[in-house]
């Protein structure tokens, strides 16, 4: 029996957990594989009672003498990977040897979920979750032989027992179905207005799946088609609206880091015709004019399905052909025939140690040598929150980015990259997605995480959020004058007019000549509450407990929670 131990960041209800246990369950049908699964973080009671039905032990776990005893009782350790802190830091402890596999749930070509070299060069066995992430060049660039040992590509596995006994039912509408997740870093900007401009009479869009972003709601409201969307929210028995559905409507955004995609895989197997836009992943799973309708702009989307409700027969060919490729490409028990193969492969290799950013199989003279090498940091220095999702994003535009935040001493370099921090894609900002937030909650004490997420929020108009953030970045230890510009800046929005002015001043101490300040200056009003050069000192709000930058004794308004209180 060749014991498998799966780690995940989170063991929640959506397709990649969901891809573990349908996988993790067809695996062990052939009798040969044991598994169980320990998640880092708490668990959805949904997935955990989907885990026990598959007979799966699920352990929750951050303790590291306890997660080294699972690993130590495992023959093959297959971590999950998107980009998460939680993740990262398992990666970067203390491991006893293993066997490691790492399948990607990830497209890895977009921020902020990148696959990096660091990454394929750690596990024993690299595994894409789809052809497009096996396209990703830290792959093509392996040498052959190398590629042939230790990568290949395995769909991420859709659960099609969940659809057994699928069968379309009669309707008199013309549905239009899209599930899973929307929101704005997902679906395509213009979905709502695509949909509305489909010049079919009795055409009715269904959407299922967790709303995050109330704007597609209030657009549809908003619309002359209002009464056509029908937003379902979660869907726990999703069989049931595949059964209602004629068409699968799924454009993503351009950046979308989507790879296998779980819910187009259901719609195939159900037999419905998809419509998507090429991005990410989708352009290897659909087979435009065959299995589906690959459209490349939103006049398309909208003839696209028109022509399927125009053409019942050509709605059914690439309906069945969909169907048929999907039970013969997809779903949970190809994937774990593959993945059989490779935990049998991967039993002929001896476990070994590992350590985070060498590569294996070189001497310790062969190994590449880094700045911290010649510094003594790498093992002396302790890797700050911010450091780390700067390695996260390899080598990136926007990792260079936040490398210049931090190590650039020209201010006017600095407003500039930091410019551009602040219109980087939604995507890298939100909490769920690797992004920023997820960043900071984590690593809260980072002040330059802070500063980053500031930029966000004054960007995105969130300037109470961004005032917040910037204070906290302060009170952090960042006194380069910028912050104070910042600050002031999100105040003057908020309306907190004493406290742009009082961060205002130190700006115009440090840097008098600087033209923006001086204009704001004028617009705040000639008099500044704080007098030149006067000796600032730290108190602390008695409302929130947060660390102020005061100069003298007086009445101040508190950054953070906003109430004023006397020093």
């Amino acid at each position: 029996m060749i014991k498998i131990l799966h780690i995940i960041q989170a063991l929640g209800n959506g397709g990649g957990p969901r891809a573990l246990i349908a996988t993790a369950k067809k695996s062990a049908d052939c009798g040969k594989f044991s598994h169980r699964i320990l998640s880092l973080l708490s668990v959805d009671k949904k997935a955990y009672e989907l885990a026990v039905d598959a007979s799966l032990p699920v352990l929750v776990s951050k303790d590291k003498d306890e997660i080294k005893r699972e690993i130590e009782n495992a023959d093959i350790v297959h971590v999950h990977f998107w980009n998460t802190p939680e993740i990262y830091e398992f990666f970067k402890s203390d491991l006893p040897p293993m066997r490691m596999l790492i399948w990607f749930h990830i497209g890895g070509q977009s921020v902020p979920q990148i696959i990096t070299e660091k990454l394929v060069n750690f596990a024993d066995f690299a595994l894409a979750c789809s052809p497009f992430t096996y396209d990703h060049p830290v792959f093509m660039k392996l040498e052959p032989g190398e590629k042939l040992r230790k990568t290949s590509m395995v769909y991420g596995a859709a659960d099609f027992d969940r659809l057994e006994g699928l069968d379309p039912k009669p309707h008199d509408s013309f549905n239009v179905g899209y599930v899973g997740t929307f929101s704005l870093i997902k679906m395509h900007r213009n979905f709502i207005s695509m949909s509305a401009s489909i010049d079919i009479p009795d055409i009715r869009i269904i959407v299922c799946g967790h709303l995050v972003d109330e704007v597609f709601v209030e657009e549809a409201q908003c619309s002359d088609a209002a009464s056509r969307f029908d937003f379902m929210g979660f869907v726990p028995d999703i069989k049931n609206v595949y059964e209602m559905l004629d068409v699968f409507g799924y454009p993503l955004c351009d950046n979308t880091y989507a790879a296998a995609e779980l819910t187009l895989q259901e719609a195939m197997f159900a037999g419905i015709p998809p419509v998507v836009f090429p991005a990410g992943g989708i352009k290897k799973l659909v087979i435009n004019d065959f299995t589906g309708l690959v459209v490349n702009s939103e006049i398309e989307y909208k003839e696209a399905i028109e022509y399927l409700y125009h053409n019942r027969k050509e709605r059914k060919r690439i309906g069945d052909n969909a169907q048929n490729y999907a039970r013969q490409i997809f779903g949970a028990y190809n994937a774990a025939k593959k993945l059989n193969k490779i935990y049998e492969y991967m039993m002929k290799i001896p476990p070994r140690n590992r350590l985070w950013g060498e590569k294996p199989f070189l001497s310790l003279l062969d190994q590449p040598v880094t700045i911290q090498d010649l510094t003594g940091e790498r093992y002396t220095k302790k890797m700050t929150g911010a450091e780390h999702f700067i390695e996260s994003l390899g080598k990136t535009d926007e990792a260079a980015y936040l490398v210049t935040s931090m190590k650039s001493t020209d201010f006017l370099e600095l407003l500039k990259c930091e410019e551009k921090i602040a219109v980087t894609p939604r995507v890298m900002f939100c909490n769920d997605t690797g992004g920023i937030l997820q960043y900071e909650a984590y690593y809260p004490e980072d002040p330059y995480l802070r500063l980053w997420s500031g930029l966000k929020w004054k960007s995105q108009k969130e300037y109470s959020n961004a005032l917040g953030d910037f204070s906290s970045a302060k009170a952090l230890g960042m006194n380069h004058w910028r912050i104070s510009w910042y600050i002031s800046q999100a105040a003057e929005k908020v309306g907190q007019i004493t406290l742009a002015k009082q961060y205002l001043q130190h700006v115009i101490d440090e840097m008098p000549d600087f033209k923006d300040a001086q204009e704001m200056l004028q617009r705040l009003g000639s008099h500044v509450d704080l007098p030149e050069k006067q000796e600032k000192f730290v108190t602390m709000c008695p409302h929130c407990d947060e660390k102020v930058l005061v100069s003298q004794k007086g009445q101040w308004a508190c950054p953070v929670c906003k109430n004023e209180f006397v020093v």
